[in-house]
C-alpha cells in the first residue's frame, strides 16, 4: 500500500515509512524474523505517541493487526515478537478513547487472554497489563470481569504472585 490506502500514518512519519513497517511486520519467512522484529518495535515505540494511539487503533487493516497477530503468536521462536504486540497493545490501551473498542475486539480480546495464560512470564506480564490498562470502571470493568477466559487469567496470575492464595 501507498498514500491514500487508508492507513494512517504516525505523526513525523511519512505514509510510506508507515505502510513499510507495517509491510516488514508482515513478514512470515525465518529468515524475516528480525526485520519483523525490528518494525514491531518501531511501531511498538510508535503507539507510545499521544494521538497515535487513537489513530493506530483505528488502522483496523494495519497497525492493530500487525499488532493482534504479533500478539497471537505461541512458538517460542516468536516470543520477541509477541512481546512487541502485546507492549503495543499496551500503549493503545492506554487512550481512554480506545478501551471500550479493544475490549470489544474479539480477535485483541483472545490474543491478549490468551497471552495472559501463556508460560512466559514476560508474556502473561504484557498481557495482565493490556488487561489492567482495560479494566477501569468507566470503560470495561464489568465486562472483563464478566468474561470467564480473563477473568480466570486474571485469578491464575494473582495465585502465581501470592503463594498464600494458591491451594
Amino acid at each position: 500500500g501507498g498514500a491514500g490506502d487508508g492507513h494512517q500514518p504516525h505523526e513525523g512519519a511519512s505514509t510510506f515509512q508507515y505502510t513499510t513497517l507495517l509491510h516488514a511486520c508482515r513478514l512470515s519467512g525465518e529468515e524475516d524474523r528480525e526485520s519483523r522484529d525490528m518494525a514491531l518495535s518501531t511501531l511498538q515505540f510508535m503507539a507510545t505517541h499521544g494521538d497515535s494511539k487513537r489513530r493506530m487503533w483505528e488502522d483496523a487493516e494495519g497497525a492493530r493487526q500487525v499488532f493482534v497477530a504479533a500478539a497471537s503468536y505461541e512458538s517460542a521462536e516468536d516470543e520477541q515478537a509477541r512481546l512487541y504486540g502485546l507492549g503495543a497493545l499496551w500503549n493503545l490501551a492506554a487512550e481512554v478513547s480506545n478501551r471500550q473498542a479493544m475490549w470489544r475486539d474479539p480477535a485483541t480480546r483472545e490474543a491478549v487472554v490468551k497471552a495472559a495464560k501463556a508460560e512466559s512470564p514476560l508474556v502473561r506480564e504484557l498481557a495482565l497489563g493490556v488487561l489492567w490498562n482495560l479494566s477501569p470502571k468507566a470503560a470495561n470493568a464489568g465486562f472483563l470481569w464478566q468474561d470467564e477466559a480473563a477473568r480466570s487469567a486474571i485469578l491464575e496470575a494473582a495465585k502465581a504472585e501470592a503463594p498464600e492464595l494458591q491451594q
